[in-house]
């Protein structure tokens, strides 16, 4: 989860462990954007192919100073929106609330990226097969969510 309130950009893993401090980067390009928010969302170390891997971002947390250039912040909700509470609202409104904010970031915070949702599962079956996550998505087809675009994040 990634809050952003004034200027104070705070980074939670779903534990509740703060890495704020651990990756000054990332959290200083949230910085750039003018509205406070709360995203839930899930920060990955992406390979060549750009495809998540967690046992990768695992081990680059434990470093001292963890190399950031592919890491990236897949945001599927928009929790609070300046001071506004969205939980009461549709996943549609926070979603197409979400898109926006993202639309927005999109040149100031390079590594966001919006998770779209599929409202059908057959779709996201399909969709994902093209990128060799069908086995997980067949083992749960009542997954929804996926990201739009798939980043290119090369090494440099």
């Amino acid at each position: 989860m990634i809050a952003k309130i004034g200027q104070r950009i705070r980074l939670y893993s779903r534990n509740g462990t703060e890495w704020s401090d651990r990756l000054p980067g990332v959290t200083e390009a949230f910085a750039a954007l003018r509205t406070d928010f709360i995203l839930d969302g899930e920060l990955c170390l992406c390979d060549d192919c750009g495809r998540p891997n967690f046992r990768a971002l695992h081990a680059e947390m434990r470093q001292r100073r963890p190399d950031r250039s592919r890491m990236a912040y897949f945001a599927f909700d928009l929790l609070f929106d300046r001071d506004v509470d969205l939980r009461p609202l549709p996943m549609s409104e926070r979603q197409r609330d979400l898109t926006r904010l993202c639309d927005k970031a999109r040149k100031a915070v390079p590594c966001l990226f919006l998770v779209e949702s599929f409202p059908e599962g057959a779709p996201l079956l399909e969709w994902s097969g093209n990128y060799g996550a069908r086995g997980h998505c067949e083992q749960a087809p009542q997954l929804i969510v996926f990201e739009r675009h798939m980043p290119r994040l090369a090494k440099n």
